[in-house]
């Protein structure tokens, strides 16, 4: 490149350093100026000292400006050093002879060199440059290094050191100085190998798709989801005569595409969108020259989301592939002409390769003129092929040897240079070992036949292996298949092999034996048929070698026969028609469906064929309109249905349009009466029409009655209005509604306006509650009801107003009212002065206070006398005690009387300690800390059971050993231990003490499913009568002659129940046993 001059180290060093010798000598020479100025001034200063000042101080404004702009242009290169240092692409600089001056780090990065490895080098010295790209970088370069361009942008290839090639982007610039003359070049370069890539493999694949689509024979369109053409190739113009650019943004419909093809077409393209897999249809379409077979693949193109964005289809047509088909045919009958026609060459040779003479078959067949023969142009050696000649060789020496030879094959060289496949059969002429004669039978013809053959068998051997029938061959002399291919297997289980092995017993094991007799009559027809092409097509079941029947559909014909002709060999097709059958007994399951719907239909159903005739109609129809549908042949039914003429030309108007939509008429019936009838009509896509029509008399007096009530409802609303606005005047509490929207109160009843200060409600209707209340007050009635609109819920308050100087409490409730579509639009209020009621409670409570205080001084008062009353009661029992060990030593105790005065006195404290046990017990009760922990009753009442110990008198004739106690299975439940012992031991006591005398005595403990416990005895019982008095103290219903005791157990119990939050009852019937219940809270 001579361009580019390569100049030595020394000079490159020069180049390199001529900035900072520049800035060197520029320095030197401002030196020089400074100090020739201070020498200039000096002088200056002796003649004219401000004159000297002044320029003394001009120049030192202009040395500070150099100090400035020296320090901005070293700020400028730093941040230029940095910008280029930190740039994402990399920096290259070149001086004007071409070398590299700069190497950025991004440089080393992308190329692999380091800044020291190149910095210095020519760039042509450099190995980054791809080779083919080199003349190309070259005139770029050579542009900017001649200053013929400031800049350039250029896309190359380069190599990185590791020998990897990539593709980059290189912006060049030239640096020229106020000469023109050039200093450097900076370049930046970006690595788009990757960009480049996929742009590549972008324009190849649109390129190979262009290319093929626009090459295709087969017509390639692209569609929208709204069926529109996106693209399509020029073969489009060849099947309809308009233009590709016709087509775009159009649908098939819009085209004027016909009818059935379009509904075909956009059916399968709208699954194809739908479902996301490819569709095949097949479709002709008629042009000028015929019909043309098309065959269309739709296949689905996927956005980024996956979801079917576009689809391509790809329309092959296959009216050549018939045309080739009857081609073949053709050809095939040519071929067989001219085999039938025993056309053949004759040549007459000597044994030094000469042709002497040949026919014109012969001529005809090497391409050579009978002048050509006479010229001696043709010779039987020359015309072979070399590949032939040893074989030529061998049978002439056979010839010599034999004087004939075994006819061959062979090939000879044409005169236009082509080759023709010959059969070749020579013979010495009779009397000469020189001369002989050749029969040539030209093989072209055979051979492309044979070739042809061998398609067609490699195309019958594929049919075979592909088709989904069952192919068999059957021998009726060996009554077995003697041939089956290979999809027996696919639809019978069995391989070709394991049928034949079951040999005659194969048909006889796996026909359905009630379709044998089918299968062996069609063997019969066959053979006693005279068409010689007679087939045989028989439905039947056969068993699957899993044992599942499956139907077949079996098309036979004769494939040979015996010499005497008679039947020897069937050849068959089976094809799987189990999921027709299947089909076709659900399709007859829905006919038999759709017409028992159709009889039953409680509506009237009518078909109409195009012509507007009646051809069908259902029961429903004929038992309404009373005509049957053998009366209404050949009868004009508008007229019969519509007899007014102008009536009937509407109806007939309303059924031709076919709108779907309901309309009214009044028809007449065949026993002259009208009727109401509604009828809608839908049009089929074969012209016919179905009318379906209903019976709406009774709804229209229906609509009629309900007209009428609700008009006399209307009236009674207004009425009931009127007595409502008179029953909320008269009531006591203050009734209001609320808009929402703006506060309007729309009702008031006239207390509400008595208390806003209104003479009537209807000067207060109306208006907002700020209108009405004080700013105040009417704030606090607004965030009340902002609260219910927000909620939609209804709130309860009890607030107290000064009016009059009077404090009054309400009882308020705000209910949300509610549209048909759920939304709050407004509120109704009640509000109750409650004000005496208030008052009652606060007097209550004092009262309750007092009360409690007061039982807590009465059970202080219990425990205390009960507990003073103990010391008297010992006293007595000891000086009883110490009267009978004094009155022992005398004769006073024989006196009956004493006797019973002392027993008196000794039995009455004894109750009376009783008494007062009792009473403190129930005094404990009350004044006991209640534990609540879980409690398992079954073992509380075991150990009740076991705490029960006989009394004194006749209960020790009962014991807790002689009474059946009957457990059931109790709950755990929450409460006190202890308390809960004292109500199942008090009750358990009494249930054995009321039970004496009982053989046996039953005592039962047990709950209800509702968690209630009961204890039950067969005991003497009570009258419920006395039931609300069974649990005060000290209550007895039986004398202590009958039975013991003080009264208070119940007491206790009803007292420790009601501390758990429950309650406790008894029921019972005089001498037939008492249950007591109880429930905790």
């Amino acid at each position: 490149m001579p361009e580019i001059p390569v100049e030595s180290t020394a000079q490159f060093q020069n180049s390199i350093s001529e900035l900072e010798q520049a800035e060197s000598a520029l320095k030197i020479a401002w030196d020089e100026l400074e100090k020739q100025t201070a020498e200039t001034i000096a002088q200056i200063a002796k003649a004219d000292q401000a004159n000297a000042q002044n320029i003394r101080e001009r120049f030192a404004k202009a040395k500070q400006l150099r100090q400035q702009l020296q320090t901005k242009i070293k700020q400028a290169n730093s941040r230029r050093e940095f910008h280029l240092e930190n740039s994402p692409l990399a920096v290259i600089e070149w001086d004007r002879e071409g070398r590299v001056v700069r190497w950025s780090p991004i440089a080393e990065q992308i190329f692999g060199w380091s800044a020291a490895e190149v910095i210095g080098k020519y760039w042509h010295e450099c190995s980054i440059i791809y080779r083919e790209d080199f003349e190309q970088v070259s005139a770029a370069a050579n542009l900017l290094l001649h200053n013929k361009e400031p800049r350039n942008v250029c896309h190359n290839r380069n190599y990185t050191k590791d020998g990897s090639v990539i593709y980059c982007e290189w912006y060049n610039s030239a640096l020229i100085d106020e000469s023109g003359r050039l200093v450097s070049i900076l370049s930046f370069a970006r690595d788009i190998t990757e960009q480049h890539r996929t742009q590549e493999e972008l324009r190849q694949r649109e390129q190979e798709f262009s290319t093929l689509a626009e090459n295709s024979t087969d017509i390639i369109a692209r569609f929208d989801r709204q069926l529109r053409h996106l693209y399509v190739n020029q073969e489009i113009e060849r099947a309809t005569a308009k233009p590709p650019s016709e087509f775009i943004g159009k649908s098939n419909k819009e085209l004027g595409i016909f009818p059935d093809i379009c509904n075909l077409w956009d059916e399968a393209c709208i699954k194809v969108f739908r479902v996301g897999k490819q569709e095949t249809i097949e479709f002709n379409f008629p042009t000028s020259d015929g019909t043309t077979y098309y065959q269309c693949r739709i296949i689905p193109e996927f956005a980024e989301d996956n979801s079917v964005e576009t689809v391509l289809a790809i329309a092959r047509d296959i009216t050549e592939i018939k045309q080739v088909e009857a081609q073949l045919r053709q050809s095939e009958a040519r071929f067989r002409r001219v085999v039938d026609s025993n056309i053949i060459g004759i040549i007459f040779w000597n044994i030094n390769g000469e042709i002497t003479d040949a026919n014109q078959a012969f001529l005809n067949l090497v391409g050579y003129t009978r002048d050509d023969l006479f010229s001696q142009k043709i010779g039987w050696q020359t015309m072979t092929p070399p590949e032939y000649r040893s074989l030529d060789e061998e049978k002439l020496a056979e010839v010599v040897a034999k004087n004939t030879n075994t006819p061959f094959e062979k090939e000879y060289i044409r005169a236009d240079g082509s080759r023709v496949p010959v059969l070749l059969g020579s013979a010495l002429l009779e009397g000469s070992q020189e001369l002989g004669v050749s029969f040539v039978l030209d093989l072209t013809d055979r051979k492309q036949a044979e070739l042809e053959l061998e398609k067609q068998q490699e195309l019958l051997e594929s049919i075979i292996k592909t088709i989904p029938n069952f192919l068999y061959i059957y021998d009726t002399e060996a009554h077995q298949n003697i041939y089956v291919n290979a999809a027996v297997t696919s639809m019978l289980g069995y391989t070709p092999q394991e049928l034949q092995d079951r040999g005659s017993e194969a048909i006889s094991s796996l026909i359905y034996p009630e379709d044998m007799p089918k299968l062996i009559a069609g063997m019969q027809r066959l053979e006693n048929s005279t068409n010689p092409h007679e087939t045989d097509d028989i439905d039947y079941r056969i068993k699957h070698k899993n044992g599942e029947w499956r139907w077949v559909h079996d098309r036979s014909t004769i494939f040979k026969r015996t010499p005497e002709g008679q039947m020897k060999q069937v050849i068959g097709s089976v094809l799987d028609i189990s999921d027709r059958k299947k089909a076709e007994e659900s399709l007859k399951q829905q006919n038999e469906l759709l017409q028992t719907i159709f009889d039953n239909v409680p509506v009237m159903l009518a078909f109409l064929d195009s012509q507007g005739e009646l051809s069908l109609v259902n029961r429903h129809w004929e038992q309404v309109l009373g005509w049957s549908f053998a009366e209404i042949k050949n009868r004009d039914m508008l007229a019969e249905f519509y007899p007014e003429p102008e009536y009937r030309k509407y109806v007939l108007e309303f059924i031709q349009a076919a709108t779907q939509k309901w309309g009214d008429f009044q028809t007449k019936v065949k026993d002259g009466r009208i009727i109401d009838t509604t009828w809608a009509n839908v049009r089929l896509s074969d012209g016919r029409l179905i009318g379906i029509g209903q019976d709406i008399t009774d709804r229209k007096r229906a609509e009629a009655e309900l007209k009428e009530f609700n008009e006399t409802l209307e009236a009674q609303v207004a009425q009931r209005t009127a007595e409502l606005e008179t029953f909320f005047d008269a009531l006591p509490d203050h009734i209001f509604v609320v808009e929402r929207d703006n506060m309007r109160l729309p009702f008031v009843n006239q207390s509400v306006a008595k208390v806003a200060g209104f003479d009537s409600r209807q000067q207060m209707q109306g208006k907002t509650i700020y209108e009405c209340y004080p700013r105040e007050l009417a704030e606090q009635f607004c965030q009340e009801n902002l609260q219910v609109f927000e909620s939609g819920e209804t709130i309860h308050l009890q607030q107290q107003y000064v009016i009059l100087g009077n404090t009054i409490y309400f009882d308020i409730f705000k209910i949300p009212l509610r549209n048909i579509d759920g939304e709050v639009y407004a509120l109704i209020a009640a509000s109750h002065d409650i004000t005496e009621l208030v008052k009652t409670k606060q007097a209550l409570s004092e009262r309750t206070e007092q009360l409690e205080a007061a039982n807590q001084e009465l059970e202080s008062f219990s425990y205390s006398v009960s507990h003073d009353l103990r010391a008297p009661l010992r006293h007595i029992s000891g000086f009883v005690n110490a009267l009978k060990q004094r009155l022992q030593s005398t004769e006073a105790l024989n006196d009956p009387k004493i006797v019973h005065y002392i027993e008196i006195i000794d039995d009455s404290s004894q109750k009376m300690s009783l008494l007062i046990d009792g009473l403190l017990d129930l005094s404990r009760v009350g004044r006991t800390e209640l534990i609540q922990i879980p409690i398992d009753l079954t073992r509380l009442v075991q150990t009740a059971i076991k705490l029960t110990k006989p009394g004194t008198g006749a209960e020790k004739a009962q014991t807790p050993d002689s009474v059946e106690f009957a457990v059931g299975d109790l709950p755990v439940v929450m409460g006190d231990p202890t308390l809960l012992q004292q109500v199942f031991s008090n009750l358990i006591s009494n249930a054995v003490k009321f039970s004496r005398g009982r053989n046996p005595a039953t005592i039962v403990i047990d709950c209800l499913p509702d968690g209630t416990i009961f204890v039950k005895d067969n005991g003497v019982g009570f009258s419920m009568e006395y039931a609300d008095r069974l649990f005060g103290a000290f209550v007895r219903l039986h004398s202590q002659r009958e039975f013991e005791g003080t009264g208070i157990g119940l007491a206790i119990v009803w007292r420790i129940i009601h501390r758990h939050g429950g309650t406790i009852w008894a029921e019972s019937l005089p001498n037939q046993g008492a249950t007591f219940y109880f429930k905790l809270g």
